[in-house]
């Protein structure tokens, strides 16, 4: 069985998917989704896109909830 390390990138109060932009760039760069490192592992990168702006004054309990529900639609 292959392990899959699986990251969920959000940004902070008043951001947007956007300014991850480049964190994601470097960490699908070094570890495509399509391949597997030396240790048998492959990373699934997943920048949340439900919470942006002003849908962060909602607190993170609510902005957890959506990125919740945006993660179970999302298939590996």
């Amino acid at each position: 069985m292959q392990d899959i390390h699986f990251v969920v990138a959000c940004h902070g109060m008043w951001g947007e998917p956007a300014h991850l932009d480049e964190m994601a760039r470097v960490l699908r760069e070094k570890f495509p989704e399509d391949s597997v490192d030396k240790n048998g592992v492959k990373l699934h990168l997943l920048v949340a896109q439900t919470n942006a702006l002003d849908s962060t004054y909602d607190g993170i309990d609510w902005g957890g909830e959506r990125i919740a529900e945006e993660v179970s639609f999302r298939p590996l």
